[in-house]
């Protein structure tokens, strides 16, 4: 039979850990605060959020600033750093579990927030290239190389976070942008070929005159 002793040395010895527990948790919120601020100060210091407004990318992503992206991220997973921490000195296994999962599957959605975040800034830097060059098909081409490179990030944050399904997902973009490319290509034959009609005409009966002149 269990004696007092020990129930009330069990209930201090938890109460103790709880107390910590929250103590690190608390602490660990206000670390994640501070850090949210340097991140800020950081991005605003070196004249990044000034650039990215300039030129258009601070929003790029979805309409959300960058700077809000890179903030959230950072504050959130040092939180969690010191909640993993917390539950730590708890010592109740399926909550230290809990958490430290949670810790891993933030870790790797933030690797694929920011990835997709450059992706996106580097879609909008190549559109306005494209469009500053003035390429051939206007806002259509513009759109289907930014169309791309969305795509192209967006699936490999996916794969990332450990979504399978973007096989399916390869398979028909593949088949969209081959469709693309034959539709173009017929679009380039057919113009050349109506236009060639015309020169091609025009070099028949200039030789033809020729032709006639030489045999009179």
């Amino acid at each position: 039979m269990v004696s007092t002793e020990v129930i009330l040395y069990k209930l201090q010895e938890g109460l103790l850990a709880g107390i910590w527990a929250f103590i690190i948790a608390v602490v660990g919120y206000i670390i994640a605060t501070i850090v949210e601020r340097l991140v800020v100060k950081a991005y605003r210091y070196f004249g990044i959020r000034d650039y990215m407004e300039a030129t258009g990318y601070e929003r790029a992503v979805l309409g959300i600033e960058f700077e809000t992206i890179l903030k959230e991220l950072a504050k959130w997973w040092v939180f969690l750093v010191f909640l993993a921490q917390a539950a730590a000195v708890l010592n109740l296994m399926t909550v230290t579990y809990f958490f430290s999962t949670l810790l891993n599957a933030f870790t790797l959605l933030a690797i694929a927030i920011i990835y997709f975040s450059a992706g996106a800034i580097l879609a909008h830097y190549v559109g306005e290239k494209l469009r500053e060059a003035g390429v051939a098909g206007g806002n259509f081409t513009v759109l289907l190389v930014k169309a791309v490179i969305l795509y192209i990030s967006a699936v490999t944050a996916l794969q990332i976070i450990g979504f399978t399904g973007v096989n399916f997902l390869n398979r028909v973009v593949e088949l969209l942008i081959t469709a693309l490319v034959i539709a173009f290509g017929l679009g380039v034959g057919i113009a050349i070929g109506l236009g060639g009609q015309e020169t091609a005409k025009e070099i028949i009966e200039k030789h033809k005159a020729k032709l006639k002149k030489l045999f009179k």
